[in-house]
């Protein structure tokens, strides 16, 4: 048989007497007296805690946060994106921005006078990447409110199609056609 020498508080009983008032009590308790700790054998082995008592539990995250703002505003929309890219540099956070090109809309007016009037909104996003659940939080309540009036914020929680960040190059697609029209009247010739 093994005999155990356990490291446990002696005469806990008194403790509530010595101290006073109980909060002092359980706080004297914690400090002195370490109730679950080594426990040693005779033959010089240890029988340590068990190791989830030391467990702390992974905070989720996310992988990507995208932050879409949009505005017709150009003006206010580039001053709150800047503003935007400065207080996540300041949270410290993996962060990548891009401009998207501007969306333009004829609209007309339906009144005794006809008028036509060409309205471009514009879009700018921000990416973050590894973001944990508690900073995203923060992050979107600071960002909604210091939310100009104009300016209209998305967020997504998934990576967003490229798509529609690259602009159709119009000098690429006018030689295109010119060659698609010359390799037409070749064929035509044979």
């Amino acid at each position: 048989m093994h005999k155990l020498r356990l490291s446990i508080c002696h005469n806990i009983s008194r403790l509530p007497i010595l101290y006073g008032s109980s909060a002092r009590f359980y706080s004297k308790l914690r400090s002195d007296a370490p109730i679950y700790t080594n426990i040693k054998t005779e033959e010089n082995a240890e029988i340590y805690t068990p190791p989830y008592l030391k467990y702390k539990e992974k905070i989720p995250y996310y992988q990507v946060v995208t932050v879409s703002v949009a505005s017709m505003d150009f003006a206010i929309l580039e001053n709150y994106f800047k503003f935007m890219k400065s207080l996540t540099n300041r949270m410290e956070l993996d962060t990548k921005s891009y401009p998207l090109p501007g969306i333009s809309e004829k609209v007309t007016n339906l009144g005794n006078i006809s008028e036509s009037y060409e309205l471009t909104t514009y879009k700018r996003n921000i990416k973050i990447f590894n973001i944990l659940t508690y900073s995203i939080t923060h992050l979107i309540s600071l960002l909604t409110k210091f939310l100009p009036e104009t300016v209209n914020m998305k967020v997504f929680y998934k990576d967003l199609d490229e798509a529609e960040r690259y602009v159709p190059n119009v000098l690429v697609n006018d030689l295109q056609k010119k060659i698609d029209g010359i390799n037409t009247l070749q064929s035509n010739r044979r």
